[in-house]
């Protein structure tokens, strides 16, 4: 296991700068007043600036300038993705503040790792964020044609969004190998959806939810002979399918074979669409199987989702 490093001190460009050199210029990028984009991201930078990496301004701001510049879809499609990976983490970073938990600031922190770390009263929380994007393969998820009415790709969505638990779970595993991330500590994966087209609907309990733990849709059974509806129930769905026919585990937390992970939260909200500054619109899933299994309610403000356990914790 390697020895752990800690950063040196913050450069005057990552730590101290403004959020945006050309301001009309992120305006014109992120839209009129009305939104209240601009102002909202630029109230987040300075309370974000101590856990910011080096690398966050340069890549923020050249998101935001691409998404001025582009006129074809594809490439505002593309500098949003890029833009919104990088506001999720600050977001998120953010919320967790609000909340009174201890976030550790970048000079504090080893030299590199996951996005964000936690210092809870028994353990260290590690946390890695992430933005699906739609795809490109046969099970790429497109946007809905204007003007038709469609089924939401709920299969597709859900693949997507077990894509991003395996992209990160590999991650954690490879910063684990380098000693970055103890076996002691706890691993949480962060996924904001919004990229994933028609990922904001969604039913009860949330798709992130039903597609950890093996859940279909809400069922209800009718006895023709008495004519008596049963209570409503979860169908079970423990594979999600590929177009190519192959299947893919939809129940990773309600087995054992994802110990390391202490839950998912989940979110899909960007800078022009935000439920309330205040959090409310986070969702966290625990891993039943988890080896360090978080107190409940730990993310209050949040929705949590727990075996036989689901409702609202800490308001």
């Amino acid at each position: 296991m390697k020895p752990r490093e800690t950063k040196g001190p913050p450069t005057m460009h990552s730590y101290d700068a403004q959020l945006f050199t050309d301001r009309t210029a992120a305006r014109a990028a992120l839209g009129p007043d009305a939104f209240g984009a601009l102002e909202h991201v630029e109230d987040l930078w300075p309370r974000f600036r101590p856990f910011a990496d080096q690398r966050f301004l340069d890549e923020f701001r050249a998101a935001v300038a691409a998404l001025e510049s582009a006129t074809e879809t594809t490439a505002r499609h593309r500098a949003f993705r890029g833009m919104q990976q990088r506001y999720w983490e600050m977001y998120l970073a953010c919320g967790l503040l609000d909340r009174g938990l201890r976030v550790v600031p970048f000079v504090e922190r080893p030299s590199s790792g996951p996005d964000i770390l936690v210092e809870l009263e028994s353990t260290r929380l590690w946390i890695e964020c992430i933005v699906p994007e739609p795809g490109e393969s046969a099970d790429a998820v497109t946007e809905p044609a204007e003007g038709t009415v469609s089924t939401v790709p709920d299969e597709g969505i859900g693949l997507r969004l077990l894509g991003a638990i395996r992209t990160k779970r590999d991650r954690f595993t490879a910063y684990v190998n380098e000693g970055l991330v103890l076996p002691t500590d706890a691993q949480v994966i962060a996924i904001n959806g919004i990229c994933v087209p028609s990922a904001h609907t969604d039913n009860a309990p949330p798709r992130i939810a039903r597609v950890l733990y093996g859940m279909g849709y809400p069922a209800v059974d009718y006895n023709r002979n008495t004519g008596e509806w049963s209570d409503s129930y979860m169908t079970a769905r423990r594979d999600l399918t590929r177009a190519s026919g192959a299947p893919v585990q939809a129940h990773l937390f309600a087995t054992n074979d994802a110990p390391e992970l202490s839950g998912v939260i989940y979110s899909w909200l960007d800078p022009w669409n935000r439920v309330c500054d205040d959090g409310r619109d986070l969702i966290y899933v625990a891993n039943a199987g988890a080896t360090h299994r978080l107190p409940v309610g730990w993310l209050t403000r949040a929705c949590h989702y727990e075996p036989k356990i689901q409702g609202r914790h800490g308001d």
